[in-house]
């Protein structure tokens, strides 16, 4: 109505430029400039230059946005990867349970894992809390520094003897750990097979429960009793 207002021209093109009418809001834009240089300098709003429109919006959607992206897929591949495993590892074995304190230390050799699962079922459902590998491991932490500090953590070792464990350096290891911490072992034979030397050393004279005789639930059940009553001997300052 007022070809000479230039804020008149300012204030559409404001009005373009809000619903993305860019080039009729530069025309305004460039309209109420003609009429009046310093229209910009007595409002708030802001018309988007063309450059930025044409040259700066197109680059951000090629090159400078895959410069962003390529690097976010490279640092999230790990992530996945170790999410992955960890559900992987909790279908098999059931969520960690590193963060729960726990009573029972559980150490074997693979050949008897079966054995070792069913005694950490049988402990559990009794309220006794176990650790055993490769179940409570965090998924990232050095293995073999969280059994360490898992057997540290513990009250009890439950030795799945047999003849692979017998041998086992790794089973040897955890035994010789708690023995220096002084936990009480209960070696829970499954063969009868003469000590190895190594193991003698360790284990000699001491309270063995025989499982080499099925049925073998009946033996888990006699441990479970053992382990309830040490547990609470602890808890009253017995030895």
């Amino acid at each position: 109505m007022n070809p000479t207002n230039a804020y008149a021209y300012f204030k559409r093109a404001v009005a373009y430029e809000s619903i993305g009418e860019h080039t009729l809001a530069r025309e305004d834009h460039a309209k109420a400039l003609e009429i009046d240089p310093d229209v910009d300098e007595h409002s708030t709003y802001i018309i988007v230059p063309k450059e930025v429109h044409e040259d700066y919006l197109p680059s951000l959607m090629g090159l400078p946005i895959w410069l962003l992206v390529i690097p976010a897929i490279i640092c999230a591949i790990p992530v996945f990867y170790i999410l992955r495993k960890r559900k992987v590892k909790e279908i098999i074995y059931g969520p960690a349970k590193d963060s729960v304190p726990h009573d029972v230390f559980i150490s074997y050799s693979k050949n008897d894992k079966r054995t070792a699962y069913a005694i950490c079922d049988a402990l559990e459902s009794n309220k006794i809390r176990c650790w055993i590998a490769p179940r409570n491991p965090p998924v990232g932490q050095n293995y073999q520094a969280s059994i360490i500090d898992a057997i540290d953590a513990s009250k009890i070792m439950v030795l799945v003897f047999s003849k692979s464990s017998n041998s086992s350096p790794h089973v040897l290891t955890e035994v010789s750990r708690a023995m220096s911490k002084g936990l009480t072992i209960i070696p829970f034979r499954l063969e009868a097979v003469p000590l190895s030397k190594e193991m003698e050393y360790l284990i000699g004279p001491r309270h063995w429960l025989d499982a080499v005789n099925p049925p073998l639930e009946h033996h888990i059940t006699k441990l479970v009793d053992v382990i309830t009553n040490q547990l609470k001997d602890s808890d009253n300052g017995m030895t």
